[in-house]
């Protein structure tokens, strides 16, 4: 499908903060608040800012559940993701700010904390870098691992930010906020923050994925429930089965994966569009209601697991799902949280299923998986 416009959008306002920079799995809180010297914010290292400590030992989660709350007490996380330096790391909303968690169960909270600021997404970045929404700046941020240096460049929106990713391009990938738009922002080089609008032809994107095949893979807000753009903004969407609500995406090596609360008005599911076979749409399959617990709510995001396997939450448990066999698997009811809603979940480094509580406040949630 053709691209009706391109647009390129030029930052004009860049803002930049500095903090110190994380120890790589050290088991340290590294607490620090911002100062403001009359041009920008400076973040220095101070006492008194602490995440409560984890609930058990890394050793100790085998086959059960593991929790550490989130900086601040009243805590709401968005989405989470795993980082370039082996850590999951979460978007908190408010506090506004980036929470890094060890493999260990030590976390580190980096205040994002410039006027209005309230972050809503998080994506690794191709440079031992992280990036992230801010929704309260129209923003898009990039936390540089190395420095502690956060710097935010304005997105053309002032709409809510919400999925973002970090394209086989190298670039940055935001739903920009607009509905029907998707942007890519440079993300090095001289021309970083340089933002490229690409129209969705009235689909709306909602959260985005890297392809296999070189594309970066959308749900969107309509019956046409995912589709696809290339780095050079060339737009394809995929028709299927009705389906309502899409939320969760992952690929894998030949696929696009989302997830759906209404699937032929039957349900939850879970739908599969193959690279090479786009023209034959996506199929969908139901999540089988025997599943104590996943046959009903809503599905949050979807993370490919070590085996390829797609883990998602469900109303407080984790299922998995087996693309090669057709398996769906429940690992049971989370004893920290009733309410498992994560947007976007992540399989860590140690290959267990990361996720969140989606209530406030909102606490880190480990699932050891085999």
């Amino acid at each position: 499908m053709r691209t009706l416009f391109r647009r390129l959008f030029l930052a004009t306002s860049v803002l930049t903060l500095t903090a110190s920079g994380l120890p790589a799995d050290a088991g340290t809180t590294n607490p620090i608040v911002p100062h403001f010297n009359g041009r920008w914010l400076t973040f220095e290292p101070r006492p008194g800012i602490r995440v409560p400590p984890p609930v058990g030992a890394r050793e100790s989660i085998s086959g059960k559940w593991a929790s550490v709350g989130v900086e601040g007490g009243n805590a709401f996380v968005f989405n989470n993701a795993l980082g370039p330096d082996g850590n999951v790391w979460y978007a908190s909303y408010g506090p506004s700010g980036l929470l890094a968690v060890t493999p260990a169960l030590n976390a580190t909270f980096f205040p994002v904390s410039f006027a209005n600021s309230a972050v809503s997404w998080v994506s690794p970045g191709p440079h031992k870098d992280i990036w992230f929404h801010d929704a309260g700046t129209f923003s898009a941020g990039r936390l540089e691992l190395s420095n502690g240096k956060i710097t935010e460049y304005p997105l053309p929106t002032t709409g809510f930010l919400f999925g973002m990713t970090l394209g086989p391009d190298g670039n940055i990938w935001s739903d920009c906020g607009q509905g029907s738009v998707i942007c890519k922002v440079v993300a090095s080089g001289t021309k970083i923050g340089t933002v490229t609008q690409y129209n969705l032809s009235g689909a709306n994107s909602v959260l985005l994925a890297p392809g296999h095949d070189g594309n970066v893979w959308f749900t969107t807000g309509t019956s046409t429930a995912i589709g696809k753009i290339s780095p050079m903004g060339k737009v394809t969407l995929v028709n299927g089965p009705p389906v309502q609500l899409p939320s969760g995406i992952a690929t894998d090596a030949t696929s696009a994966y989302f997830s759906t609360d209404n699937y032929n008005n039957a349900g939850n599911a879970i739908c599969r569009v193959l690279y090479k076979q786009i023209a034959k749409g996506y199929s969908c399959v139901s999540i089988p209601a025997k599943l104590k617990g996943l046959g009903g709510g809503n599905i949050g995001g979807l993370a490919l697991g070590k085996h390829g396997d797609l883990y998602f939450p469900n109303m407080g448990h984790v299922g998995s799902y087996a693309p090669a066999t057709g398996k769906f698997t429940d690992f049971g009811q989370d004893p920290n949280s009733a309410l498992l809603d994560s947007n976007a979940s992540a399989s860590g480094a140690d290959g267990n299923y990361w996720t969140f509580s989606g209530q406030s406040p909102s606490t880190v949630e480990v699932r050891a998986v085999p």
